[in-house]
């Protein structure tokens, strides 16, 4: 008999805005394509802003975009390990590549937001499924009580707990009590987090599936010609992204710009740059994308790609996603980004005084380099072709097979 996983996540692992989530729900798909008898217990929460797509959608429609089959279902009332029963709510079965997903419908409410109004619904649904479906191995994230609690009720039940760490968040060893063994998707990681409380864990990269990240045309096409930056946030370096977008368009004004909104929106790099004295609102190059299911839409369009983030990134997901696609990624030194870039992308150093929490726009001379950089690869056909092949083949490491085997 194939091998139980039981993914259970406090969230959406359909959630367009958080690499978190589709990197887990990677691994359960990655599972069951070699045979692991695969299902998941989540919750219709995104980590979207108020205003973004998936807030005001149905959430099975975020699934069918994803390629994926969703209906929902009325629940009668029922209990759980740590509520009383509950009823009239709903949950969306959902399948895609395998995998047979429960997912809580919570509205609006945020992955933070739904406990004390859902919490006995998913218990409820947590018993049913260990009732019907042991599971050998939990596959999960995060720390508040009530997912620390859950993970030791399956725990106690026969499965063996991983813990997928895609975050800097956890500073404390208490949160990995009844954890047989962490996952982190870099060495940076792994290093920070031994040096910092002593704990051990296992380097795997975040799995790409190809069906979801391969753009469906050729590096250097005619298609791929925008300059992008990704949810501009303050951690992303928002302070750095408006600042480069408001040079790139005085310096040359045809050059084609795109911001994909996720947790930072348009209006954020705006606001940032009226801070600076600048509206780039006033340029007509700049477009903008709402986040999207499947990020092979991004990169279909995506010559180079600019990551200046200002936090510590894990991995840098983004940047892998780049690489595979033959997009060259621009980004910081911050954290796992310059591992996963690797030598298929730039690297480039920022000022150690701006920080997470910069939202004013920097001054010119500090993305002067990053400027000189990105014009090279949009006006050298010759230069942006080599080092697009050089980041195909580093891209290479994140292959799906090659992946499926170290999980």
């Amino acid at each position: 008999m194939s091998r139980r996983v039981l993914l259970m996540l406090s969230q959406s692992p359909f959630d367009p805005s958080s690499g978190a989530a589709r990197s887990m729900r990677g691994i359960a798909e990655m599972l069951a394509s070699r045979g692991f008898a695969v299902r998941c217990i989540g919750t219709t929460a995104t980590e979207g802003s108020p205003t973004s797509g998936e807030k005001g959608r149905d959430h099975a429609d975020l699934v069918r975009a994803a390629g994926g089959t969703a209906r929902w279902v009325e629940l009668p009332g029922r209990g759980g390990p740590v509520g009383p029963p509950t009823g009239g709510d709903r949950v969306l079965i959902a399948e895609q590549r395998g995998v047979e997903h429960l997912l809580v419908d919570v509205g609006r409410a945020g992955p933070s937001e739904w406990e004390s109004r859902w919490g006995a619904t998913y218990d409820g649904l947590l018993t049913r499924e260990l009732m019907e479906y042991p599971a050998d191995v939990l596959l999960t994230m995060g720390g508040s009580p009530s997912e620390r609690a859950r993970r030791r009720y399956v725990r106690e039940r026969g499965a063996a707990v991983v813990f997928g760490l895609r975050n800097l968040s956890y500073q404390d060893r208490r949160a990995f009590a009844d954890v047989d063994a962490v996952l982190v998707p870099s060495q940076f990681m792994q290093g920070l987090y031994r040096q910092a409380i002593g704990l051990e864990s296992v380097v795997i990269p975040s799995p790409l599936d190809p069906d979801d990240v391969l753009a469906r045309n050729e590096p250097g096409g005619a298609e791929r010609r925008f300059v992008t930056v990704i949810n501009p946030t303050p951690s992303k370096g928002v302070a750095v992204m408006a600042r480069l977008f408001e040079e790139l368009s005085v310096r040359k004004p045809g050059i084609e710009l795109l911001v994909v909104e996720a947790r930072g929106t348009a209006g954020a790099l705006v606001a940032c740059g009226l801070r600076g004295g600048f509206d780039l609102r006033r340029h007509r190059n700049i477009q903008v994308s709402p986040g999207v299911t499947r990020p092979r839409d991004i990169w279909e369009v995506t010559r180079v790609v600019v990551a200046p983030s200002l936090w510590r990134e894990p991995s840098g997901r983004v940047v892998a996603e780049a690489l595979v696609n033959g997009v060259v990624p621009v980004v910081s030194d911050r954290g796992g980004s310059s591992e996963t870039a690797g030598d298929g992308g730039i690297v480039l150093g920022l000022p150690e005084a701006l920080t997470p929490e910069t939202i004013d726009p920097v001054g010119a001379e500090v993305v002067e380099a990053w400027i000189e950089r990105v014009l090279e690869l949009v006006e050298h056909d010759g230069l942006y072709a080599s080092a697009s092949v050089r980041a195909q083949r580093s891209g290479e490491r994140f292959g799906w097979d090659r992946l499926a085997e170290a999980y």
